[in-house]
């Protein structure tokens, strides 16, 4: 698990709309300003409630928001290919969702919006938290193409 931790910390994930990467805090002036930050720790579904925690995490009105992602990997079973899916456990009812269907899905227009509306000082708009629950390498793989597919809303570290 401490291995899954610091290459969730190496990546650095901060899910932002084109953030300058050479962007520095004015002195006494953090990166993320003056304005707060809401951490929804495990904002996903458990056991078929809570659908809504995103929505309730991004109506909050605050400027900031970290968005925490539990991941789990399950193996390939009776020919369907293993799979990355938003779950705090490691046993699976089979209605786990994807991080696609999840999150991006969710956050895709809030997203577009921001990059069409190409207001830098309102960034980062969400960080991604993510809580890799098991730690196979084909799962940090799944997990980093879909980052690449998002690759225009994110920076990295």
């Amino acid at each position: 698990m401490a291995v899954s931790v610091i290459r969730v910390l190496a990546f650095a994930l901060a899910l932002v709309a084109l953030s300058k990467a050479d962007q520095t805090p004015q002195p006494g002036r953090s990166l993320f300003g003056d304005r707060s930050l809401l951490h929804a720790h495990n904002c996903y579904t458990e056991e078929g409630q809570w659908a809504d925690r995103i929505d309730r995490a991004l109506g909050m009105g605050l400027a900031r928001v970290a968005i925490e992602q539990d991941l789990a990997w399950i193996a390939p079973t009776g020919g369907r290919p293993g799979r990355s899916v938003v779950s705090h456990d490691t046993e699976f009812s089979g209605t786990e969702p994807t991080l696609e269907q999840h999150f991006f899905e969710r956050v895709r227009p809030l997203m577009e919006r921001a990059l069409a509306e190409r207001k830098p000082e309102r960034w980062p708009l969400l960080i991604l938290h993510l809580d890799f629950k098991s730690n196979e390498p084909e799962h940090h793989q799944a997990i980093w193409s879909l980052l690449e597919k998002h690759r225009a809303w994110l920076t990295t570290a």
